[in-house]
């Protein structure tokens, strides 16, 4: 689905392969070129929930991966969500540059995601619920099952922050 309810939004790009779903630039105004993967069961969002969020890619593979990058806030751009999961395991969380914003230029990436969570800029959505804006240049990734990531997320004005965990490791740069 891209460029739904909503009104000025264009050139946004949603692809949903072998029982993936994918979204790109919905609910929201003028939130152009986002571009939304998801395959093998994974859901994608770029650009979802918000307006003026520009060049978010997200892109979901295997079962239960979730990827979401810029969106529930405004002027949440540039931002890229990659959640990669083997197959029959555990769903991964990649989540860059959402809830909150002017968050930009954030990466987050999960491979093997089994139960892992990676969250770059923007704000804490997966635990404390606390919005985050003006978070940019940062990365976040979690890498083998029961990993956790964040850089910059659930505060403002964190900028080049950088997150890496291992399998059942967590790393949290705040």
């Amino acid at each position: 689905m891209a460029g739904v309810f909503g009104s000025g939004n264009n050139y946004n790009t949603a692809t949903g392969i072998d029982g993936g779903e994918a979204f790109a630039a919905v609910n929201g105004s003028s939130n152009n070129y986002n571009t939304a993967t998801a395959s093998g069961g994974g859901i994608a969002g770029a650009s979802t929930d918000g307006s003026y969020n520009d060049n978010n890619t997200a892109t979901a593979t295997g079962g239960s991966s979730l990827a979401v990058a810029g969106g529930l806030g405004s002027n949440d751009d540039n931002n890229t969500a990659i959640a990669t999961t083997v197959t029959d395991s555990v769903g991964g969380t990649a989540i860059a540059g959402y809830f909150g914003d002017n968050n930009t230029n954030n990466t987050a990436i999960v491979t093997n995601g089994n139960n892992s969570i990676a969250q770059a800029g923007g704000g804490d959505a997966v635990f404390s619920g606390t919005p985050g804006s003006f978070n940019t240049n940062n990365t976040a990734t979690a890498d083998g099952a029961d990993s956790f990531a964040s850089a910059g997320a659930g505060s403002d004005n964190n900028d080049m922050l950088a997150a890496n965990a291992g399998p059942g490791e967590t790393d949290i740069v705040p």
